[in-house]
């Protein structure tokens, strides 16, 4: 899926999402909605990025699917318009897209020692 794709149904799953918390289906935030709940319920669960795991010393198995969630917002520079204008209320920050993966996705790096 490409980045302005995922992005487009983030949105789209986000809003029915937020129409939920309102309405009290949903508890806490949009993203731990999306990451649901059987990631609350298994022990010694971390969660973290590509980039977050290799800089932990870890490697994420080949094959593995992160999940889709909003990452940090960036706050934009003065006069910098949005990167894809998305709607005609302009905010102040902007909310990138990340995928997560999970401990149970990764494995530690390790140099074999020759016997």
């Amino acid at each position: 899926m490409s980045r302005q794709a995922a992005r487009q149904y983030l949105k789209e799953v986000s809003k029915i999402i937020k129409m939920g918390i309102k309405e009290g289906v949903y508890e806490g935030s949009v993203n731990e909605t999306l990451l649901g709940e059987d990631f609350y319920n298994i022990e010694h669960l971390e969660l973290n990025t590509f980039a977050g795991w290799k800089a932990l010393g870890y490697s994420v198995r080949k094959g593995e699917k992160g999940y889709l969630v909003w990452a940090k917002p960036k706050a934009l520079a003065k006069g910098q318009p949005e990167p894809k204008p998305e709607s005609e209320e302009q905010e102040e920050k902007w909310f990138p897209t990340c995928y997560l993966f999970t401990s149970l996705q990764v494995e530690k790096i390790g140099k074999e020692v020759a016997a």
